[in-house]
């Protein structure tokens, strides 16, 4: 499917009314998670228009059609279709931000890989960032009422998560994190050198340096170092 993303954002306001009424958009690929979702915010926010998509295309139609978007609630392993270039819930929250730019978006991902939290932050730095295994009604609840204020809620295993990469200054870096996620799934160097563009040289330099700050001498000791911490 083609879409766009070109909108007028004037257009965009025009079209929005002044109410206290609350549009929630719910993107998540398994079926019986967004009903939950929804059905908990529904008796908290009872004024609040609903929508669901379990797909990234039905997601992106929201995009293209809805007037406003309040909150987005979206899932980082949004299924395992790609659409152009959107793969994932990062690149969904991008479109939906680019187009209503005063979204407020709370990204919820099973993943616990302290790798990945640090990269949904980086590349999003949502209002909310939440572990699925922390979420709980209220604490759902909770975060939508803190993200309403202004405020930043990221539940409590996020928040270890990046307070863990904080102290290696080296995985903040874009390629590092990539690097570490592709050799712990067994790509191999000229593998990896292909998909991020890279030279050869230039990831054994990377390598060489990670090794160097986990202490470790080979790939299969900084692989387990990294998972020891956590970070895989």
């Amino acid at each position: 499917m083609v879409f766009s993303t070109n909108f007028s954002y004037f257009g965009k306001i025009n079209m929005l009314k002044i109410s206290m009424k609350p549009i929630f958009l719910i993107v998540d690929d398994h079926p019986i998670i967004v009903e939950v979702y929804c059905s908990v915010l529904e008796q908290r926010f009872s004024s609040g228009e609903f929508y669901k998509a379990t797909t990234i295309n039905a997601a992106i139609e929201y995009a293209n059609t809805l007037p406003y978007v309040d909150f987005l609630i979206v899932d980082y392993q949004i299924g395992r279709e790609q659409i152009g270039l959107v793969k994932d819930g990062v690149d969904l929250a991008r479109i939906f931000r680019k187009t209503f730019p005063f979204i407020k978006i709370l990204v919820i991902t099973a993943s616990e890989v302290s790798l990945v939290i640090y990269k949904i932050h980086k590349n999003v730095f949502p209002d909310g960032l939440m572990i699925k295994s922390d979420v709980r009604s209220e604490l759902l609840i909770q975060a939508i009422l803190e993200i309403k204020k202004g405020k930043q809620y990221y539940s409590t295993k996020a928040k270890q998560s990046l307070k863990s990469i904080a102290q290696y200054n080296l995985l903040q870096q874009d390629h590092n994190i990539e690097i570490l996620l592709l050799l712990a799934k067994g790509y191999q160097i000229n593998e990896i050198s292909k998909l991020m563009l890279v030279s050869e040289g230039m990831l054994h330099k990377r390598i060489a340096r990670l090794k160097e700050v986990f202490n470790v001498d080979d790939r299969g000791g900084l692989l387990r170092a990294a998972q020891v911490k956590g970070f895989l």
